[in-house]
C-alpha cells in the first residue's frame, strides 16, 4: 500500500507568491494615486482656465461697448461728439518703458438697460478694470474711480475666488501709430495667472 504525497505549497512557494502579490498591489496602488493626482491637477487647471476666461469675457464685453451712445443720430445732426468717446487718457500706463502697455482701463457707454431719451444724454455706465498686484486679482470699478485709488469702496475684485491668483493683466493698443486717435477700439488683452493651490499651474 502506497501513501499519497501530501498536497500543498512549500514555505518558499508561499513567500514567492506573497512577494509577487505585494509587487502587484504596490503597482496598482501607485497607478491609483497617480490617477487621483492627475484628476486633481485637471480640476485645478479647469478652475484656473474658467476663472481667467470668465474675467476676460467680462472685460471684452465692456470694451466692445466702449463709446456706445443710444442717440448717435442726435450727435450726428448737431455735430456734437458723444461723451462716451474712448481716448488714450482712459488708460493707466504700466511704465515709461512700455508706452503702449497699460494695466488699467476706463470705458464709458450708454447704459443699455435704461430707456434712451429722445433728447439729451442717457445714463452712462462708467466702468474700469485694473490689475491689483497686492491681492493678485483683477479689480473693477463702476464709479469712475482713478486707477491708483486705494479706497476699498472704489474697487472690488472679480477674480479673488480663493483658487486663482492673477500675476499680470495688460491692455495693449495696436497699431502704435493710432494710440492718440479718438475712438481707438483695437485693444489686445493679456492675462496670466496660476492656481493658489499649486503655483506651477
Amino acid at each position: 500500500m502506497f501513501l499519497k504525497k501530501p498536497a500543498g505549497f512549500t514555505l518558499i512557494e508561499l513567500m514567492v507568491a506573497m512577494v509577487v502579490g505585494l509587487i502587484v498591489a504596490a503597482i496598482a496602488m501607485s497607478m491609483y494615486v497617480s490617477l487621483i493626482r492627475a484628476n486633481a491637477t485637471s480640476i485645478q487647471v479647469t478652475r484656473l482656465t474658467q476663472s481667467l476666461q470668465g474675467a476676460l469675457d467680462v472685460m471684452e464685453r465692456d470694451i466692445r461697448r466702449a463709446g456706445y451712445t443710444c442717440n448717435a443720430r442726435e450727435h450726428a445732426i448737431s455735430a456734437t461728439s458723444s461723451p462716451n468717446t474712448f481716448t488714450i487718457a482712459d488708460l493707466g500706463q504700466v511704465s515709461a518703458a512700455s508706452p503702449l502697455l497699460f494695466g488699467c482701463i476706463h470705458i464709458r457707454y450708454d447704459d443699455p438697460v435704461s430707456t434712451c431719451p429722445s433728447s439729451g444724454l442717457a445714463p452712462v455706465a462708467s466702468i474700469g478694470y485694473r490689475f491689483n498686484a497686492a491681492s493678485g486679482a483683477i479689480d473693477v470699478t463702476t464709479n469712475g474711480a482713478p486707477c491708483d485709488s486705494t479706497s476699498a469702496t472704489d474697487w472690488s475684485s472679480i477674480t479673488n475666488n480663493g483658487s486663482t491668483s492673477v500675476t499680470n493683466l495688460s491692455f495693449a493698443i495696436t497699431p502704435s501709430s493710432g494710440k492718440n486717435t479718438m475712438g481707438q477700439r483695437r485693444i489686445t488683452l493679456s492675462i496670466t495667472g496660476h492656481s493658489k493651490q499649486k503655483s506651477t499651474l
